[in-house]
């Protein structure tokens, strides 16, 4: 899939002007995630620019790993961002700093959730698991 290419190249290009290496790798039989509903790209996009954002302006990290796997036929999708960064206290995040927040609203948005993983000196990890098609949660009437 081309914007997954895109993506890739995106993240690599700022990972690499902040000193940090990029391994990326996309488990869906092809490697390319051509099976990826528009609408999960479309999910995954803000995302993943998020993750890289807060690696590039927080982490100090040196390595970056993304792994996107593809759920099935259906096209849902996993995805892991993990850094070997400074990390953080989850429950310590500065007032005015509204990227977790932000990539939790898109994801859930989307029927998705995300979980986010963090530990002073031990880097970070979000990840997001998004179905290929969303959910409702209205109750019949």
């Amino acid at each position: 899939e081309e914007a997954l290419a895109d993506l890739r190249h995106e993240s690599a290009e700022r990972l690499e002007a902040a000193g940090a290496t990029l391994e990326w790798t996309v488990e869906d039989g092809s490697g390319s995630g051509s099976g990826m509903s528009a609408r999960v790209l479309h999910a995954l996009r803000p995302m993943l620019r998020e993750a890289i954002n807060n690696i590039v302006k927080h982490a100090d990290a040196r390595s970056v790993t993304v792994t996107v796997k593809q759920e099935g036929e259906a096209g849902g999708v996993a995805i892991s961002v993990a850094d070997d960064g400074k990390g953080f206290d989850i429950d310590s995040v500065p007032a005015g700093h509204h990227g977790l927040l932000g990539m939790r609203v898109r994801v859930e948005s989307h029927s998705g959730d995300l979980y986010v993983h963090s530990a002073m000196h031990q880097g970070t990890r979000v990840e997001a698991e998004l179905p290929a098609h969303p959910t409702t949660n209205a109750e019949p009437a």
